[in-house]
């Protein structure tokens, strides 16, 4: 390689966001973070945050850097995993106590009485729902974005959509804190009760919304306080590096795309020359017969009388593609067909020229 040319990196910086910085905020500090560490100018590399988390919530957040944005809106739709905390007898235009908050009557309870309704309520939670989205959201209304309608004081009332709650489970009841958002200690009433859930979902789930619904379904009001990722498909938090470790180290912590997809995805190993030709978009022939998915666990490793047939992960959310890897690289993501493997989601190597 030329001496003013780098390879590009590829892979994701997964940190823990900190509360008060916007996804793109956190996103753009790695960008420059890793083209210092690179030596080469913003503008020649490529990266973008995998989902987005507001302002005021903290946890997961993975950012694709190189060729790897190619997965984010693979990954994007993955499940997530949150933990938020809801504040009782409120309300607020935001459906959080980032916006204009302000009590409402509500069934006054102690910590008992409001851990039962909210048990109560939960089965109703479950599975496939129907959600309004709030009025500060991403959601479009006409073209355009349904915050910016809502900040200019415009009534934006969305339709409610589809989404599934896969586990939720009610953590704790307890006191506001002193200080805490939307808190009246002076007054012991319900209105400074918090109730905090984990939740397992779909993408595309309001969890403010969430909060809303149930406060409803146990007779009063409910605001989210606090939010934290947990998960984001196959990133957990557990995993997650500092926004100043990522900053300091990029290139140390980068995830590979191979160890992202782990689990998500067959695999199929190439040789150089079947790599070159799969990232130029030519099919490949294989020994492999790709069969849709696996009735016995028996059969996992696919050895048969006279022919290797390869189960597909049948609960997997890319479906029946087969990661092609070469020298532990992800070189393309392919569509099976027979004995053929044609890529459709490449990953070609790339470098970058280095700062003057």
């Amino acid at each position: 390689m030329p001496d003013d040319r780098v390879d590009a990196p590829v892979g994701f910086l997964v940190v823990d966001k900190p509360a008060g910085l916007s996804s793109r905020a956190v996103t753009n500090r790695l960008h420059g973070a890793v083209a210092r560490s690179l030596g080469v100018t913003r503008r020649w590399l490529k990266v973008g945050h995998v989902g987005t988390l507001d302002p005021m919530a903290t946890g997961v957040l993975a950012v694709a850097v190189g060729t790897a944005t190619r997965l984010s809106d693979v990954l994007h739709e993955l499940p997530k995993s949150y933990t938020a905390t809801f504040a009782w007898g409120l309300e607020s235009d935001t459906e959080d106590t980032t916006g204009t908050v302000r009590r409402v009557d509500s069934p006054q309870h102690d910590l008992q009485s409001l851990r039962g309704e909210l048990t109560a309520a939960l089965p109703n939670f479950l599975g496939t729902i129907r959600q309004r989205p709030p009025a500060y959201s991403a959601k479009k209304v006409d073209g355009k974005r349904a915050y910016d309608l809502a900040r200019r004081q415009r009534a934006v009332v969305l339709e409610p959509v589809d989404v599934r709650i896969d586990a939720l489970e009610l953590l704790s009841t307890a006191m506001a804190d002193a200080g805490e958002a939307g808190a009246d200690v002076r007054s012991p009433s319900s209105d400074s009760l918090r109730f905090t859930l984990r939740i397992d979902c779909g993408s595309g789930t309001y969890i403010r919304s969430l909060g809303r619904d149930l406060a409803a379904a146990a007779g009063g009001s409910a605001i989210m306080s606090q939010l934290t990722r947990t998960r984001s498909g196959p990133f957990h938090l557990a995993d997650s590096s500092s926004l100043a470790k990522a900053e300091a180290d990029p290139l140390g912590v980068l995830t590979r795309p191979r160890a992202a997809l782990a689990g998500l995805v067959r695999e199929h190993s190439v040789t150089a020359d079947e790599a070159s030709r799969a990232r130029n978009g030519q099919a490949l022939a294989t020994q492999v017969e790709w069969q849709p998915s696996a009735t016995d666990e028996s059969q996992s490793d696919g050895i048969g009388d006279d022919e290797r047939h390869l189960p597909i992960a049948p609960s997997s959310p890319l479906g029946d593609r087969i990661a092609l890897i070469h020298a532990d690289d992800l070189v393309a993501l392919a569509q099976p067909d027979g004995r053929t493997l044609r890529p459709k989601l490449v990953f070609p190597r790339k470098t970058l020229p280095r700062r003057r």
